[in-house]
């Protein structure tokens, strides 16, 4: 399967506040989200980049 990592907590709660919710948390040195890969999380990675998700 391919995933995600997301350490930026914004981001994640952002991904989480339409609809994909992560797969697992992990800690290292810090949280680290993992979510599935996939279109939903595609279209939210570019909107993230473009400064459109909100």
């Amino acid at each position: 399967m391919n995933t995600v990592r997301i350490l930026n907590p914004k981001q994640a709660g952002l991904y989480i506040k339409h609809g994909v919710k992560p797969i697992d948390i992990i800690y290292t040195d810090a949280l680290v989200f993992i979510f599935e890969k996939n279109k939903k999380t595609v279209e939210l990675h570019r909107k993230w980049l473009n400064r459109e998700l909100d």
